[in-house]
């Protein structure tokens, strides 16, 4: 561990690299962070994988000596097109890589795999969907510009409410406005937390709708030498078993975040 940092720290030193100059954008953490006594942003403990890659993320910001540790909190889509409008030195979390992004903008991680699922809302006169058949023929609702919405796209889903954000869905959920929300499984106990729904009134569907795997994404002003040593402070950090740590500490579970 010392001797990876110390080579990161003379990798900066030659290539010339400013950390600070980046802009850190992240998404979706309604519920599971906190601003911490230092005016920090944080994870909150036991909040599921966005509280968990703010943790991993701040982690890998010290390693790179990114004194500036403030982020820009954006729904996914505006912060997506800073990075690919490149304008600037920018980097976002959680994005998923996909082919349709390959080229635009540049990748270190993965920082956490899960499970994507539909999560229906408990009501007694209400059946629950058992079948991905089922599943499309409901009203459902998805984060805007996500692979989430993608899928539902992709999949044939025929009645689709597209939201701000997770919570959004949920609430909707709540009020039995729709009848699914989609969201990724690590993710649900920062977005109940953030609606005040019980988790006894959430009832998934016995099926996975697909895996991902989340990374931090650059904009393609960032020189690829930077970018590497990016990914050497994301390797350092799973090779001390710090990751391991954070993964217990804001998972509940290393199974949830195992990227390997």
């Amino acid at each position: 561990m010392i001797k990876l940092s110390f080579t990161i720290a003379l990798l900066l030193i030659f290539t010339h690299v400013n950390a600070s100059e980046l802009i850190f954008i992240t998404h979706d953490i309604e519920g599971c962070s906190l601003i911490d006594n230092d005016g920090e942003l944080r994870g909150k403990r036991n909040m599921g994988r966005r509280a968990f890659q703010l943790e991993l993320v701040r982690e890998m910001r010290i390693i790179m000596g990114h004194t500036e540790r403030d982020y820009s909190v954006l729904p996914f889509l505006r912060g997506l097109h800073k990075i690919t409008e490149n304008e600037g030195r920018y980097a976002l979390f959680n994005a998923g890589r996909v082919p349709e992004r390959e080229g635009k903008m540049k990748w270190v991680g993965p920082l956490t795999r899960d499970k994507i699922t539909a999560y229906q809302f408990k009501h007694k006169k209400t059946s629950p969907i058992l079948t991905l058949d089922q599943a499309r023929k409901s009203h459902v609702c998805v984060a805007i510009g996500g692979n989430k919405d993608d899928f539902v796209t992709d999949n044939n889903f025929v009645n689709i409410t597209r939201n701000i954000s997770y919570a959004s869905c949920f609430k909707m959920l709540s009020l039995k406005r729709v009848d699914i929300a989609i969201a990724a499984e690590s993710d649900l106990p920062g977005i109940l937390n953030s609606t005040d729904i019980a988790p006894n009134k959430i009832q998934a569907v016995p099926f996975t709708l697909f895996e991902v795997l989340g990374y931090l994404a650059f904009s393609n002003q960032v020189p690829d030498s930077e970018v590497m040593l990016w990914q050497s402070a994301l390797d350092q950090i799973i090779q001390s078993g710090r990751y391991d740590e954070l993964a217990r500490d804001y998972l509940h579970t290393l199974g949830q975040a195992r990227v390997d």
